[in-house]
C-alpha cells in the first residue's frame, strides 16, 4: 500500500502539471495535497499548499459556493495565502438561506467578543430556511477529480488493504469508480469543516432576553432538521433546555431520545466507509441516509430504549431540571 501511495502521488503530480491554470486545477491541488504527501512533505508545508490552492481557486472562481465554503473553513486564521474572512463574506451572499453559514459567522463573532454581531448572525440563522452542513463538499469534489484521472494499477494486496481500512472485508475487488469514492471519503472526511456549537450552547443558556431566546429557538429548530447527526442532536438538546416548563418540552425530550439512538446506530452503520455508504450520504445527507438504510433493512428503535449514560437518561426522562 505504501508503494501504491507513492505511485498515486506521482500520478497525481503529473496529472496536475498537465492541467491548465484554472480554478478547477487550483481546487484539485488543494484537495489532493494530502494525497501528494507520500514524498515525506512536512504537515505544515501541506497546510500551506492547501491554503495557497484554495486562495487561488477562490480568486479565480469567486461565485462558487463550494470553493467559498472550503476556503472559509480550511484557510488558517491569519494566513496570507488565502482569506477566510473574504470567503465567508462571499458565502453569506451565495448561500444566504443556509443556517450553517450564519452559525459560522456567529461562532467567529463570539470568539472575537462581538456580541452585537453574534446576535445579528444568530437572527439570520434563525430566519434561514434550512441547515446544510456542507461537510462532504471536499470529499465529493475529490471523488469526482479522482474519477476523472487514470489511477495507477493496484496489486491485489493494495486493494485488499484499502478494503480492510474501509471496513469492506470480504467484499469484491473495488472498481476504479468505487475506489475513487472510498479514497476520497477516507482522505477528506470533512469533520474539520464543521463549526463549533459551543458558542450557541453558552449564549443560549437561560435566562435570556426575549429576542435572544427567540433566535436561539429558531436556530436550534433549524439544526434539529440538519443533514448531519451531530447538528441534529445539538439542536434538539438546545430545544430541550429552552422549552423547560412548557408543553413542548415532552416532544423535544422524545426527539432527543430518537436522535441519540440514531447517533448510537450510526457508529455501527454497516460499510461505514464504503462507496455505497459515501454516495448515499453525499446524495441524501448523513441523517437521511441512515434513516433510509434503517427503514430498508427493517430496523427500528427498541421500545423504551435509553442511552447508557445515566445523565443522558435523566435528561430524556426528567428534563434538565430533573
Amino acid at each position: 500500500m505504501k508503494q501504491w501511495n507513492a505511485e498515486l502521488g506521482e500520478a497525481l503530480a503529473k496529472w496536475l502539471a498537465a492541467r491548465p491554470d484554472d480554478a478547477e486545477s487550483a481546487l484539485a491541488a488543494g484537495l489532493m495535497a494530502p494525497l501528494l504527501a507520500a514524498d515525506g512533505t512536512a504537515p505544515e508545508d501541506i497546510s500551506d499548499r492547501v491554503a495557497a490552492a484554495l486562495g487561488e481557486a477562490g480568486r479565480l472562481r469567486p461565485d462558487d459556493p463550494g470553493i467559498a465554503w472550503l476556503e472559509a473553513m480550511r484557510c488558517p486564521p491569519g494566513s496570507t495565502l488565502c482569506d477566510r474572512t473574504s470567503a465567508l463574506q462571499r458565502l453569506m451572499r451565495l448561500d444566504a438561506d443556509n443556517a450553517e453559514v450564519w452559525m459560522v459567522a456567529a461562532e467567529r463573532a463570539y470568539q472575537d467578543g462581538d456580541m452585537a454581531a453574534f446576535d445579528e448572525y444568530l437572527h439570520l440563522a434563525a430566519q434561514a430556511s434550512h441547515y446544510d452542513s456542507r461537510y462532504d463538499t471536499g470529499a465529493k469534489l475529490l471523488a469526482d477529480l479522482l474519477a476523472s484521472m487514470p489511477l495507477p494499477p493496484r496489486s491485489p494486496q493494495a486493494d485488499r488493504t484499502l478494503r480492510n481500512i474501509a471496513d469492506l472485508d470480504g467484499s469484491p475487488a473495488l472498481s476504479d469508480a468505487d475506489f475513487s469514492t472510498v479514497l476520497a471519503s477516507l482522505h477528506d472526511p470533512g469533520v474539520g469543516d464543521l463549526p463549533s456549537f459551543s458558542p450557541l450552547t453558552r449564549a443560549c443558556r437561560p435566562p435570556l432576553p426575549v429576542s435572544r431566546r427567540r433566535d436561539c429557538m429558531g436556530t436550534s429548530t433549524r439544526m434539529a432538521e440538519a443533514d448531519i447527526l451531530l447538528a441534529r442532536v445539538m439542536g434538539v438538546y438546545q430545544m430541550v433546555v429552552l422549552t423547560v416548563g412548557t408543553p413542548a418540552n415532552r416532544y423535544w425530550r422524545e426527539r432527543l431520545r430518537q436522535e441519540k439512538w440514531l447517533l448510537s446506530v450510526g457508529a455501527r452503520f454497516p460499510g461505514q466507509k464504503g462507496p455505497d455508504r459515501a454516495r448515499a450520504v453525499w446524495q441524501l445527507g448523513e441523517a437521511p441516509a441512515l434513516q433510509a438504510w434503517l427503514k430498508a433493512n427493517d430496523h427500528a428503535m427498541p421500545p423504551g430504549w435509553l442511552p447508557d449514560d445515566p445523565r443522558q437518561r435523566d435528561l430524556i426522562t426528567l428534563g434538565p431540571s430533573g
